[in-house]
């Protein structure tokens, strides 16, 4: 078996406008990577946290859970805050999550959200992680694919806590003071354009919502992804 480790996060300095990048639930920094560089080459500072345990076995994913992930994320705002007067939040689905949930708490410039669920329930959660634990076994191992791991998946107390997390986000989402672009896929779940309208219709501040044609859940590598990127830059300079 290869000995994996927690994926590094990404920080790359560039000029005064700080952005923070967020990845999805199961996902790594690799799912915005290119996104981060490109920003990066446009002149901004990027920093993309890394989430504990995620790019990590099943085994090891399931000590953490959405408040350390959270706690990461906003130890990584906290940070930048330091240093950047200009803060801008991207987040894909979990990260997304996560955006609105620190323009909630925190005064923040802009936050730019894509593929945002508004609900979820365990049982999803879960399902997804036994969708995703194979398929991280598989990369590191050429042993089969241990059952027991399964039952990992089946104890998480993590979803639910998840729920609860999802919950609280769009109970206060009228909190939000930021400008925020709202976007989503047509190539998702419907629910995921259900959810977008949702969080458009909550939020009181300055807000845009778009979709775009030839995108999934992963909007930042999809093949809209030209066309995504040079909206991101359009959002961060001319506001909305």
């Amino acid at each position: 078996m290869i000995k994996v480790k927690n994926p590094d996060p990404i920080f790359l300095e560039g000029n005064e406008h700080a952005i923070l990048l967020l990845h999805t639930f199961t996902g790594t920094v690799r799912d915005v990577k290119q996104l981060g560089y490109h920003l990066h080459e446009q002149g901004y500072t990027v920093l993309i946290p890394s989430y504990p345990g995620h790019g990590l076995p099943i085994q090891d994913f399931v000590k953490y859970d959405i408040d350390n992930w959270w706690q990461t994320v906003e130890d990584s705002f906290l940070k930048l805050k330091e240093q950047y007067n200009n803060i801008s939040i991207i987040g894909v689905s979990l990260g997304g999550l996560f955006s609105l949930k620190l323009a909630e708490k925190y005064d923040v410039n802009q936050i730019i959200v894509m593929s945002v669920p508004m609900k979820k329930d365990p049982e999803g959660i879960k399902y997804r992680l036994k969708q995703f634990a194979p398929r991280m076994h598989k990369v590191i191992s050429s042993e089969p694919f241990p059952e027991s791991n399964y039952q990992l998946i089946d104890n998480y107390t993590g979803a639910s806590k998840f729920v609860d997390y999802i919950k609280d986000i769009m109970n206060n989402l009228n909190k939000i003071n930021s400008s925020t672009i709202i976007l989503y896929g047509n190539r998702d779940d419907t629910s995921y354009h259900d959810s977008a309208q949702f969080i458009y219709n909550s939020i009181q501040s300055k807000k845009f919502i778009d979709h775009y044609a030839n995108a999934g859940h992963l909007m930042t590598v999809s093949k809209d992804k030209e066309k995504l990127y040079t909206d991101i830059l359009h959002f961060l300079r001319q506001d909305i």
